[in-house]
């Protein structure tokens, strides 16, 4: 089960990722053209509309999931997991920590 959680925590770390670098790369400079008041009412319009089912499910899940793998190998080694017997948990902290603690300016 953590094995699956640990991929999934992977998977949406990266879509999370993928998300921000195209924002940051692509949309920002795009903005930066723009006069102030057309820069803060497209920001406005991103932020009514981007935050669907969608994405809301990612930003979650890059917290929870690194999280709910990191507490489902607590219990001891379970049979048949390959993760528990190798227990990664500097990779799970890291992941866990990262993202929790707040890693934006």
């Amino acid at each position: 089960m953590s094995s699956l959680l640990l991929m999934l925590a992977v998977i949406t770390a990266g879509l999370y990722a993928g998300f921000l670098l195209t924002f940051l790369a692509v949309v920002m400079p795009g903005l930066a053209l723009l006069p102030d008041e057309r820069f803060v009412a497209a920001m406005r319009r991103f932020n009514e509309k981007v935050p669907g089912p969608g994405f809301l499910l990612v930003f979650l899940g890059v917290v929870a999931l690194p999280a709910a793998a990191l507490v489902s190998d607590l219990g001891g080694p379970a049979s048949g997991s390959g993760c528990s017997s190798w227990r990664p948990w500097s990779v799970r902290w890291s992941a866990t920590s990262s993202r929790s603690s707040g890693t934006f300016r």
